[in-house]
C-alpha cells in the first residue's frame, strides 16, 4: 500500500536443495542393493535395501546384508521427487529402463523355484 511505512529487508533465504549442501565432510559408507521392499506406519516411511543372492544350501533366496532406513513421511515424499527427477535424467540420456523385462524374469524365477517337483508316474 502506498501510504504504509516501508517494511524492514527480509533476510535473503536461500532453498534447501541438494545442490547447496556440503557432502564434502561426510563420513558415509556405500551399500549395493538389489533388492528393496517398502512399508509405512502412521509416524514413518521405511525402506529395506538388501543384497539378496541364492541360497547354495536350499536353493532359494536369501539376503546377505540389510539396510534399514527410516524417515518422515515428508521426507519421503521428497525421496519420490527426487527419484523421479534421476530417473528422468536417466532416460532421457540412456534410454529407457529394464523394469517390465527385470520384472518378469524374477516373476518366471520366482514360479520356477516354487514348482512341484515332478512326480514319477
Amino acid at each position: 500500500m502506498p501510504n504504509e511505512p516501508d517494511s524492514p529487508p527480509k533476510p535473503e533465504t536461500k532453498p534447501i536443495l541438494f545442490s547447496n549442501i556440503d557432502y564434502s565432510k561426510t563420513q558415509g559408507a556405500r551399500f549395493y542393493a538389489n533388492h528393496i521392499s517398502a512399508n509405512a506406519t502412521m509416524f514413518d516411511v521405511r525402506l529395506l535395501f538388501s543384497d539378496v543372492d541364492i541360497d547354495a544350501e536350499g536353493g532359494g533366496l536369501i539376503a546377505r546384508n540389510t539396510v534399514t532406513i527410516m524417515m518422515s513421511p515428508e521426507l519421503a515424499g521428497i525421496l519420490q521427487i527426487a527419484l523421479n527427477q534421476a530417473l528422468g535424467g536417466y532416460v532421457s540420456t540412456w534410454g529407457p529402463t529394464r523394469i517390465e523385462e527385470v520384472l518378469k524374469g524374477a516373476a518366471e524365477r520366482m514360479k520356477a523355484a516354487h514348482q512341484p517337483p515332478p512326480t514319477a508316474e
